[in-house]
């Protein structure tokens, strides 16, 4: 798996395992710079995890995005993100 897409799946999976994942989540985008080395080198993102996002990454097709919330999937005309 490429480094890029590792940190990002060690990121998740640090947010998972939070206590305050808003905060969590908070701290980490503001400063990723800060905390990517620490995140790299301290998270072991577990299996199941791996997998799921493997799966996900498998359901939306190459340049689109899929968008789930509260596990359905909502179509591109339902989202309007400057609403």
């Amino acid at each position: 798996m490429e480094a890029d897409v590792e940190i990002g799946i060690q990121a998740a999976q640090l947010l998972s395992d939070s206590r305050s994942v808003l905060t969590a989540l908070e701290q980490l985008s503001q400063n990723f710079p800060k905390y990517a080395s620490s995140v790299a080198r301290r998270v072991t993102p577990k299996q199941e995890l791996k997998e799921e996002i493997e799966k996900n990454s498998r359901l939306a097709q190459p340049g689109l995005s899929a968008i789930w919330l509260n596990g359905l999937q909502l179509q591109d005309i339902q989202v309007n993100p400057l609403t």
